[in-house]
């Protein structure tokens, strides 16, 4: 959980002064929206450090803490990852992901049995907090236009990588003209900064599996599922952490995943307080799709084949259970071969997003 303080300064020197590279300028709003952000990291750090202590102190058994063959889904942003996970996503007892609010809110066993408690307190008082939160939930978080997010439901853990001042959303914040983020091609950094950042990681996913069976005794370890466009740049980094660890990579046609894209990081930028950036913005995209476009492949070439798949999202929309029925076949998803959960899946794709791609 060591920040890498040379990184950070980088970060903010190149990434606020234009005269240093910064794509964006400063002005009131983005000045505002980085005090604001810092501020956010502080808080998350601190809690996150508090936590953790205490996970060592009384949960050191998520050590000893199994990840069996866990399930990634890759593939450029507004491809379908969203509509792929959860097809796949089952729930308990067969699959766990991270949820919205255990990624930015409790990556620890600590925390998650604060929040509880908090939760079992409330509905002792009425469960007004719980029904606050839910409503917030739903009028804000679950409709947003460009990608809808539930609180309770699964999203990209990468976004825990944040916690340790790194992953593929600080860029945001802090792009540099000219570089992309180096989530974008994390299998080529340093040994040192990929090992910081996957031991992270892989912390959080034990502990999320140690948590869950705390909470379900008895019950067999769970698949972890995991969909991320930025860890795309990693699938090497990822298959020697998870040896056994199997991956999903899904294309959409380019023009229309290039457009969302765009749409997708311009809403980024403005809340980040910036300015229209559309040149450097495309760039980047372009670069971002080809490079994403092709690493895969050139991965999933030195893999056993019963280890990775690529799917289309046309044939996800068009045939889900022919699809997702190679999938099972090709990756041994045991939990999809019972006909009523894979039918149960294909409604919940069906009716969360029909055939919009996310």
């Amino acid at each position: 959980m060591r920040l890498d303080y040379s990184n950070i300064a980088h970060n903010l020197a190149t990434g606020v002064f234009p005269r240093l590279g910064a794509v964006h300028r400063l002005s009131l709003r983005r000045v505002t929206a980085l005090v604001v952000s810092c501020l956010l990291f502080c808080y998350a750090r601190a809690t996150l450090l508090l936590f953790a202590a205490f996970d060592e102190l009384f949960f050191r058994g998520y050590r000893r803490q199994v990840v069996q063959r866990p399930l990634f889904v890759v593939g450029n942003f507004r491809s379908g990852t969203t509509l792929l996970i959860n097809a796949l996503h089952a729930g308990a007892p067969h699959t766990r992901s991270h949820n919205t609010w255990e990624i930015y809110l409790a990556p620890t066993v600590s925390q998650r049995l604060f929040f509880s408690l908090l939760a079992r307190i409330d509905r002792r008082l009425g469960g007004r907090a719980a029904a606050f939160v839910h409503a917030i939930n739903e009028r804000h978080f679950k409709s947003l236009a460009l990608h809808p997010v539930d609180l309770f439901g699964p999203e990209e853990d990468g976004g825990v990588l944040l916690h340790i001042w790194s992953g593929f959303f600080t860029w945001f914040a802090f792009a540099r003209r000219g570089v992309l983020p180096e989530m974008a091609h994390i299998d080529s950094l340093p040994k040192r900064r990929r090992d910081r950042i996957v031991r992270f990681y892989r912390q959080v996913v034990k502990k999320t599996l140690y948590a869950h069976l705390r909470r379900y005794p008895g019950r067999d370890v769970p698949v972890f599922l995991s969909k991320n466009p930025s860890f795309t740049g990693m699938i090497a980094t990822l298959a020697d952490a998870f040896p056994d660890s199997r991956f999903v990579n899904i294309v959409r046609d380019m023009e229309p995943t290039r457009r969302s894209t765009i749409a997708w990081f311009r809403f980024w930028f403005a809340l980040l307080g910036t300015r229209d950036t559309a040149p450097e913005l495309e760039m980047a995209i372009d670069r971002l799709m080809n490079h994403w476009y092709r690493y895969p492949r050139r991965v999933f070439a030195t893999m056993e084949e019963t280890r990775h798949a690529t799917i289309a999202l046309a044939d996800l929309v068009s045939d889900p259970r022919r699809t997702l029925h190679r999938l099972v076949d090709r990756l041994d998803l045991h939990w999809l071969r019972d006909p009523a959960v894979l039918e149960r899946q294909i409604a919940k794709m069906d009716r969360q997003y029909g055939t919009v791609a996310a």
